[in-house]
Formats: structure tokens, C-alpha cells, sequence
């Protein structure tokens, strides 16, 4: 592992009004600022925007006369159309449908007007415009040979832009439209390629303002928003590859939005001497910040962002069984095209969207959990989009000998790959893809601070229904319940849930396998572990019938303990 610089990246949605002002003669003509402009000369203020329905009314009401206006201004013109929220309107072109065709010119569905005109003759200080807010789908020829579809509608934001014209300018503001039916929750955002934001190890290692490691019972606020990360201020919850190094002593890490109560949870569970890493994703809390805690000696603490959660129009989640789509073992266990380890400073593209892959071809994320076994050396795997440059981050961290699992959310390459680096030895690596993000499809993320749904222990420790260890083979598989009432935070309508998987008192070599209650036990894993281990694995795991998921343990007897961080769904 080494050092990442942040990369600075600007939000794509536009959900706050927009101002832009451009003076001309009698055109508009140059390159608009979209993000910052002068206050508008006017006011404008629309009603109707709650709740809309296919034919709703939006009433846009325009007075240059009243305060805080210092004198009355004419108004040659009110135009309003319908554009997709996600957009950022160049407002010099795009607005002019005919030219890159990124709003509506004509009705999207029956009695809807996408576009209406008002020119008024001077002088007038007052306009209204009743506009009526289209909900499906159209596609239409833009002057450049092409075509555009806008969808608009619950699933799918978008928002009313008003076009002014007054002497001398021409002026433009934007009103989201809140649509009756629309899904709540959070959408998913990849980000280009993993970034460091944390290093706790001194200079050069160190990033995020720490450069001393984690004591015993020690607990510090890490900034995941805003600031020098490469998550806007808009997030509710970000997607970590967190990773432990310089580890002193057996222990866990607990991560949880600052401001909560620290839960009885765990994310991040080691051994003397152990690099381990595990994915978090974690609601964000007061102070764009997230409490980390430490229970036992000293452990340097890195975080690699992949990605994070916003209201903003985004990636849908859809869920899958587990499927194996990649295994670089000799047959007959090879999947997906390779037959042979990774070797030193390897890397390799593999399909994980399109092809023999349960995954569409335009996907814009997935969620794989990574094992990688037989490795011949102590090493590290980096997984970013191919065709992107690789980046200082590792998603995975091995010992010689050791088979041991990762969740990773990778944004979705070139030719539907992602890329896969193996810095040292020769290891062979396999992929289970549990589900994908893509946009306009799927379902939202609800992010919960962390609670515990299951542990198997003995009272004082147990949770839920299963009060002793799982037992090997098929007669040990056992539903667990991850949606209901209490204790359970999750509700019977999820799809899907974020859980953090640890076993403990292992007593052999041995896998678990999660999945949905009702469907086939698939030929994937969800976690691995040798006699002793205490770990831990992020499962993101399709409900089954019930409001139920299937644990499946290979070998010995274990016990499990799932913490929730939160669900998809309605």
C-alpha cells in the first residue's frame, strides 16, 4: 500500500436553482457559467412543484417590480422547458433543444407541455406562465445527426428550467420537480477510481491529518466529505475500502457516524502482526465525519473511497444470487477465462458486466466479493475500471498461504472490464458478483448506523435466533431473519441488505456461503477463514422468501455475527 493523492471531482447532479446571466446583443451568445452568476434582476417563483403527476400545473410567476428589485425592469419573454435533474445545463446551447437536445422541446406523454412560450411587449413587469410537467419517456433528432431521450418522472428527476429575456440579457433558473410516487433513499455514485483519503502512518504514508496510529481504546473523528476528499457535501454515506497495517495486538475497528452512539458492532477484526482490510460503508455524520474506534494495542488505519450515496438522481442497486464469474484456478474450477495465478506486477482486464456475465452490459457499477487463494507471497490486489489509470489503493491484502475474501464496489471500465493488479508472488484470484448499480434501474440505499441482527455466542452475546455455533455441510444451513420487527432495523419491504459478516471460535478450515432464502445454494463464498481466525467480511445480500437469507458452513463449527449498516429498497 502507498500513498493517493485525492482527486477533485465536481457533482454532476443540479438540484439547487441555477443562475446564469450572459449579456449580448439581441443573442445569447458565448459559454455560460452554470454554477455561479449575479442574482437575477427579477424574482421568479413556481408553486405546483410537490407531488406532481403526469399533467400536474406549475405556476411560474415573474415580477420585476417588487422588492428587493430597486426599480421595475421589462420582460421581452418567459420560456420554460423540462430537463433531466442529473444534467448541468450549458445554458449558451443546450437549452435550444435543436442544437445538443438535453431538454424536452415537445410533450413527453398526453396533456403534458414540455415547452411553453410567453412574449410579452414592454413594458411589463409581471409574467406568469403556467406549465404542465410531462411524466415518461421521449426521443427526438438534434441538429448534429443524432438523437436524445429524456426520461422524466418518479424514478427519474428532472427539473423545470425558465428561460428570461430582459434588456440586455438573457437569464435562466431551475426548479426541481418533486414527483408524487418517487422512491426515497439514496443513490450510488462510483467514483472514477478508489482514492486514498486516509493513512495514519507517518510522512510519506500519511493522509487525512493523521500520522500516528490508533491506540488501545482510542476513537478519532475522520472527515469523509467535502474538504480535500473526492466526496461532495451532498453525501449521506460513503463506500470505504478500509484497511488495518502495523497491527500490535488482537483486536477490532468500529466505524459509525460521528454524533451517534458507538453500537455494538464491529467492522474490521485482526491479529497480531495481520494487514487486513475490509469494505465499510458508513453513514456520514456531524462534521462531514465518521468515528473510528480501536479496542486493543496500536493499528495504523487507511481508507480508500470507492464511492458514495446521495438524494441526488444516481445508481439503483439490483441484487443478484451470488455468481461466480471468475476463478483463475485449472479446471475444472476455472471461470471466466483465466486457467492460471496472477504473477508479480500482473495485471489483467476482466468481464464483470456484458458477456457470460449475470451482469448488463451497461452497468455502471458492481459488487463483487474478491477471494484470492494459493498465494505465494505477501501481497496486495488494486481493482479499478479498465481503461483508467491505476490507482495508489489496494483492495485486498494477503499473506503466503492464505485464502481470504474482500467486498469490492468497482465502477464498471472500458468493454465492460475492470482491471486487476497482484503486486507481488503468484496468487490465484476468484470473483463472485452479488449485484450491480446502474442508472434509472434498481433500488435506493437507506444507510442506518451500525446494529447487530445476529450472534450466534452463548447469552450474553446472542442475538437473534440461532443461539449456537452453525455445524458443517448442508444439515447445518440455518434462514436468519434480516427484515422485520424489532430488533431488526430493516424493513419487510428491502430487497437487499449491507451487512458486516464475522465469524469466531473457528474450529476448522471452511467457507460460508450467504444467499437468498428460496433460491439454489450457489458455487460462491462469502467469507473464508483458517482455525482461529476471527473475521469479518462485508455481505451484501439478497432478501429470500421470509425476509430471510440461507448460511451455509464448509467445514468444522463456527460462530456468526452480522451487523446491518442498512438496506435497499423502497
Amino acid at each position: 500500500m502507498h500513498p493517493s493523492a485525492a482527486r477533485r471531482r465536481f457533482p454532476a447532479a443540479l438540484w439547487l436553482t441555477l443562475l446564469v446571466v450572459s449579456l449580448l446583443s439581441g443573442l445569447l451568445t458565448g459559454t455560460a457559467n452554470a454554477e455561479t452568476a449575479p442574482p437575477l434582476p427579477v424574482t421568479v417563483t413556481a408553486t405546483g412543484l410537490t407531488n406532481a403527476v403526469d399533467g400536474s400545473t406549475v405556476h411560474i410567476h415573474v415580477d420585476a417590480q417588487s422588492p428587493p428589485n430597486p426599480s421595475p425592469s421589462q420582460i421581452f419573454g418567459v420560456e420554460a422547458r423540462i430537463c433531466p435533474t442529473a444534467n448541468v445545463i450549458d445554458y449558451a446551447a443546450d437549452f435550444n433543444p435543436s442544437q445538443l437536445g438535453k431538454c424536452a422541446k415537445t410533450p413527453l406523454s398526453v396533456n403534458s407541455d414540455a415547452l411553453t412560450s410567453v412574449a410579452t411587449a414592454p413594458p411589463n413587469a409581471t409574467a406568469d406562465l403556467d406549465f404542465r410537467v410531462g411524466i415518461g419517456t421521449q426521443t427526438f433528432d438534434t441538429s448534429f445527426a443524432g438523437t436524445v431521450t429524456i426520461t422524466c418522472g418518479p424514478a427519474n428527476p428532472c427539473k423545470v428550467v425558465v428561460k428570461l429575456q430582459v434588456p440586455g440579457a438573457v437569464m435562466f433558473t431551475s426548479f426541481p420537480i418533486g414527483y408524487a410516487g418517487a422512491p426515497t433513499g439514496d443513490w450510488f455514485h462510483p467514483l472514477s477510481t478508489p482514492t486514498r483519503i486516509l493513512d495514519s502512518r507517518p510522512p510519506p504514508e500519511s493522509v487525512g491529518g493523521f500520522s500516528t496510529p490508533w491506540g488501545p481504546g482510542t476513537t478519532r473523528d475522520v472527515v469523509v466529505r467535502g474538504g480535500a476528499t473526492t466526496v461532495p457535501a451532498s453525501a449521506d454515506a460513503v463506500v470505504l475500502n478500509a484497511t488495518v497495517t502495523g497491527t500490535s495486538a488482537y483486536s477490532f475497528l468500529t466505524v459509525w457516524p460521528k454524533g451517534d452512539t458507538q453500537p455494538t458492532a464491529s467492522n474490521l477484526n485482526w491479529k497480531p502482526g495481520q494487514t487486513i482490510p475490509n469494505a465499510v460503508t458508513v453513514k456520514v455524520g456531524t462534521s462531514n465525519s465518521v468515528s473510528v474506534f480501536n479496542n486493543s494495542g496500536n493499528a495504523n488505519v487507511i481508507f480508500d473511497v470507492v464511492g458514495y450515496y446521495d438524494t441526488n438522481s444516481g445508481d439503483g442497486y439490483t441484487s443478484l444470487t451470488p455468481t461466480r464469474i471468475l476463478d483463475s484456478r485449472p479446471p475444472p474450477e476455472s471461470v471466466g477465462g483465466f486457467t492460471t495465478p496472477w504473477g508479480v506486477g500482473t495485471t489483467r482486464n476482466v468481464t464483470v458486466a456484458g458477456g457470460a456475465t449475470p451482469v448488463p452490459a451497461d452497468a455502471d457499477a458492481v459488487v463483487l466479493n474478491a477471494t484470492v487463494t494459493g498465494p505465494s507471497a505477501e501481497s496486495f490486489l488494486t481493482i479499478w475500471p479498465a481503461g483508467a489509470s491505476k490507482p495508489t489503493a489496494s483492495s485486498l491484502n494477503f499473506i503466503a498461504g492464505q485464502t481470504i475474501p474482500n467486498a469490492v464496489t468497482v465502477k464498471v471500465g472500458a468493454g465492460g472490464q475492470v482491471s486487476v493488479f497482484n503486486n507481488s508472488g503468484n496468487v490465484n484470484v476468484i470473483f463472485d458478483v452479488v449485484g450491480y448499480f446502474k442508472a434509472s434501474t434498481g433500488d435506493a440505499f437507506h444507510p442506518l448506523s451500525p446494529s447487530r441482527i445476529l450472534d450466534s455466542r452463548p447469552a450474553p452475546e446472542n442475538v437473534g435466533t440461532a443461539p449456537t455455533p452453525w455445524t458443517a455441510g448442508a444439515p447445518g444451513i440455518r434462514h436468519v431473519a434480516v427484515t422485520g420487527s424489532s430488533p431488526f432495523p430493516v424493513p419487510s419491504t428491502a430487497t437487499a441488505v449491507l451487512t458486516n459478516v464475522t465469524v469466531t471460535s473457528t474450529s476448522n478450515y471452511s467457507f460460508l456461503t450467504v444467499w437468498p432464502t428460496g433460491d439454489t445454494q450457489p458455487t460462491a463464498s462469502s467469507l473464508n477463514w483458517a482455525p482461529g481466525d476471527t473475521i469479518a467480511n462485508a455481505v451484501t445480500a439478497k432478501v429470500g422468501s421470509g425476509g430471510t437469507v440461507d448460511i451455509f458452513n464448509n467445514s468444522g463449527t463456527v460462530n456468526v455475527i452480522a451487523d446491518v449498516a442498512g438496506y435497499y429498497g423502497p
